[in-house]
C-alpha cells in the first residue's frame, strides 16, 4: 500500500534539499580523495531564503530581482558603468532618452528637458564662459552684475583667422524689423525718430592744429578755429564731412567780419571765410551735423 511506503508523504523541497545535500556530501567526499568539487548542478527549480555566492554568477536567461543591492560596480557590455556616485560612458556618448518617449527630470523636476529640447530650469542659471543665442532673448530686465557695468560689445571681427570685417551694429527694431535705433562699432548713431535732450554737450576729440596759416586739422564734429590776420579765408580738414552734412559757423565775439561756409568736400574738409581781409584774427564755433 502506498500509504505505508516510508517517505512517501514528504514534501517535494525535502526531498530536493536531502537531494542537494547528499549530492554535496557525496562529493565533498570525493573531494577528500580526488581534491576536486561539484563543478556544475542542473537544478529545474530551486528556492532558497539565503544564498552566497563567493566567486560570480552567470545567467544565460532572463533574470528578475525585487530588489538588487550591488556593493560594488555595474557593468553593461564593454563600455557601460555604473559605480557608487557616477554614470560612465567609455568612448562614446552617454544617450538619454534617446527614443523621445519622454523627458527628462533632474532633482525633482527642478531642470527638465522635453523631447523637443527645451529646457525648463526652477532656480538660477550661472554660466563660467560665453552663451551663444542663434534665436530671440525675451526677458523683462536685463541689469550689471554687482559691482560691474553693462556692457555691449561690437566686435569689428568675426575672430577667424581670416578675420573677416563684419561692421556690427547695435539695433533696436520695431514689430515690422524696421531699425528704430542704430549704433555701430565706430560710435555712430542713427535714429528714425525725434529726440529731445535737457543739455547736448559736444566734446571736443582733440584740439584743431595748424597745418599753415590758411589750413588747420580736426578730427571732431565741433571745435573753435581763427582766420589769421591779413587772410579772407581757412580750410579744416576733417573726415566726417560729407556731401550733405551741415556746417554751422558761428562767430566768437564782435567782428565787423562775420565768417561763412565758403565750400565743403566729402570726406576731406571745409573752408570758412570772410568778405575782406582784416588786421585782427576772426575767432569762429564750427559744427557739423550729418
Amino acid at each position: 500500500i502506498a500509504d505505508e511506503i516510508e517517505g512517501l508523504n514528504a514534501s517535494p523541497s525535502a526531498i530536493t534539499n536531502n537531494y542537494i545535500t547528499n549530492l554535496y556530501a557525496s562529493s565533498s567526499a570525493k573531494a577528500s580523495t580526488s581534491g576536486t568539487l561539484l563543478g556544475s548542478l542542473a537544478i529545474g527549480d530551486l528556492s532558497v531564503d539565503n544564498l552566497a555566492i563567493n566567486t560570480g554568477i552567470t545567467s544565460f536567461g532572463t533574470s528578475t530581482f525585487y530588489d538588487l543591492s550591488v556593493a560594488s560596480n555595474i557593468f553593461i557590455g564593454a563600455q557601460f558603468s555604473i559605480s557608487n556616485t557616477s554614470i560612465n560612458v567609455l568612448g562614446d556618448d552617454l544617450k538619454l532618452q534617446p527614443l523621445k518617449q519622454g523627458g527628462i527630470a533632474f532633482v525633482g523636476g527642478e531642470v527638465y528637458i522635453d523631447p523637443q529640447g527645451n529646457l525648463t530650469v526652477q532656480g538660477n542659471a550661472r554660466f563660467a564662459k560665453d552663451v551663444e543665442i542663434q534665436g530671440r532673448l525675451l526677458t523683462s530686465l536685463i541689469s550689471p552684475l554687482p559691482g560691474g557695468d553693462l556692457v555691449f560689445q561690437l566686435d569689428n571681427e568675426d575672430g577667424s583667422e581670416s578675420s573677416q570685417i563684419r561692421n556690427s551694429k547695435f539695433e533696436i527694431r520695431n514689430s515690422t524689423e524696421s531699425a528704430l535705433l542704430s549704433l555701430n562699432e565706430r560710435g555712430d548713431l542713427v535714429a528714425s525718430g525725434a529726440a529731445t535732450f535737457g543739455k547736448l554737450n559736444l566734446g571736443l576729440v582733440s584740439p584743431a592744429l595748424a597745418l599753415s596759416d590758411t589750413e588747420l586739422i580736426a578730427t571732431g564734429s565741433a571745435g573753435v578755429a581763427f582766420i589769421k590776420p591779413y587772410k579772407t579765408e581757412v580750410t579744416v580738414v576733417n573726415s566726417l564731412v560729407t556731401e550733405n552734412s551741415l556746417i554751422y559757423i558761428t562767430p566768437v565775439g564782435i567782428t565787423l567780419q562775420a565768417p561763412y561756409l565758403v565750400r565743403q568736400k566729402e570726406d576731406e574738409s571745409f573752408t570758412v571765410g570772410v568778405p575782406t581781409a582784416t588786421t585782427s584774427e576772426i575767432k569762429f564755433n564750427w559744427l557739423i551735423i550729418n
